[in-house]
């Protein structure tokens, strides 16, 4: 079974004649891994980029995680996916979670690897893990048209240091330096 998010996508102002209508299709990789083959309505077998494009879709949100089980959601991982998108004239919404698994407002774990950092060294993570990601699409020709920082950030993300109810300065900053990184990997 795969689950698709669908969206409706804000029109910037060159985009008015546009109607933006998305699927967070993240998991794609990890179903091909373990074997599994997608259908149209016809019974064919389709990739799934392949299949929303037939399904009307013109867009599509990639989640990225710092350093996921299997590589999945990965920053090669979500370059793989992009170009999928791309090469099918889709636009890409990329979704930073800054976690290795999925952030949702019950979870926002730190990323494995900065488990142990200071305030000061996880703002540079931060940026760091932003600008990497999106100038290695950049790097491969890939045309970002969105870009999530953070992912149902409701109570803030990095919990505990950036968790709102407790460290509500802490979360200002982490948007500060996720907006930055952002700004710095886009042209």
């Amino acid at each position: 079974m795969i689950l698709v998010l669908i969206g409706v996508m804000n029109l910037s102002a060159s985009d008015k004649s546009v109607f933006w209508l998305d699927a967070d299709i993240s998991g794609t990789t990890e179903l091909e891994a373990r074997g599994v083959q997608l259908y149209n309505a016809a019974g064919e077998p389709r990739e799934n980029t392949q299949l929303m494009k037939e399904l009307g879709l013109n867009a599509i949100r990639l989640r990225v995680w710092v350093n996921p089980k299997g590589g999945f959601s990965s920053k090669e991982d979500v370059l793989v996916m992009a170009k999928r998108a791309q090469a099918l004239d889709m636009a890409i919404m990329i979704d930073f979670h800054y976690s290795d698994w999925c952030a949702d407002p019950a979870k926002q774990n730190i990323p494995a690897a900065w488990a142990n950092y200071s305030y000061k060294q996880m703002k540079r993570a931060l940026a760091k893990h932003t600008t990497e990601t999106l100038q290695l699409l950049k790097d491969n020709g890939i045309d970002v048209k969105w870009v999530q920082v953070g992912n149902e950030t409701t109570n803030g993300f990095l919990w505990p240091m950036g968790r709102a109810t407790a460290q509500y300065a802490s979360v200002c900053w982490s948007h500060r330096c996720r907006i930055c990184g952002g700004k710095e990997g886009l042209p």
